[in-house]
């Protein structure tokens, strides 16, 4: 009866060697255990990175939806002002945009701004494009950082109002 070469050399070593081959092999499941949670820290370290990305960004776009919002609403702000806002628009764009899909929005957003600063005549067409774009803009950059995606039941509450409730209000009083 034939043995597997595997076996004679196992059986040919000292317990010595035995007991360093068998806690190698452990070592080795423990290394790789240890690597997946790693993985998964940097995964969690990641998400809240985009999070933190994406507050920066809105924060500058929630300022443009209330310069909107006060326009619709009859209370025109200076149009430097207006101006300042589409230049931390495009500041915020540059700076924490990549990778969030928003420059067109962005865009969109500004050129409103801009328009309104030109001191023109508004119709209420033009108001109602403005803060659809600027809701756009706002949901796009929570998707995109995942802040509409807030796994954590204690500040989901807060993301829900201020990216989607608060934006919502405003545009609703708008069309009011």
């Amino acid at each position: 009866m034939k043995r597997n070469p595997l076996f004679r050399l196992l059986a040919r070593l000292r317990v010595g060697r035995k007991l360093l081959l068998i806690y190698l092999l452990d070592l080795t499941a423990v290394l790789y255990i240890s690597g997946i949670l790693i993985h998964e820290k940097y995964i969690a370290i990641d998400f809240s990175n985009k999070e933190i990305v994406g507050n920066l960004y809105l924060r500058t776009v929630r300022d443009a939806l209330v310069d909107v919002a006060l326009t619709g609403a009859g209370a025109r702000p200076p149009a430097q002002a207006l101006q300042q806002a589409a230049l931390r628009l495009a500041d915020a764009e540059q700076r924490f945009g990549a990778g969030m899909q928003s420059g067109e929005l962005n865009a969109r957003v500004r050129s409103a701004l801009l328009a309104f600063a030109s001191g023109a005549q508004l119709t209420a067409a033009q108001v109602s494009d403005a803060m659809i774009a600027s809701r756009a803009l706002v949901t796009r950059v929570g998707n995109q950082s995942n802040l509409i995606l807030d796994p954590d039941l204690d500040s989901y509450y807060s993301m829900s109002m201020s990216v989607l409730r608060y934006p919502a209000l405003l545009d609703s009083v708008n069309q009011i």
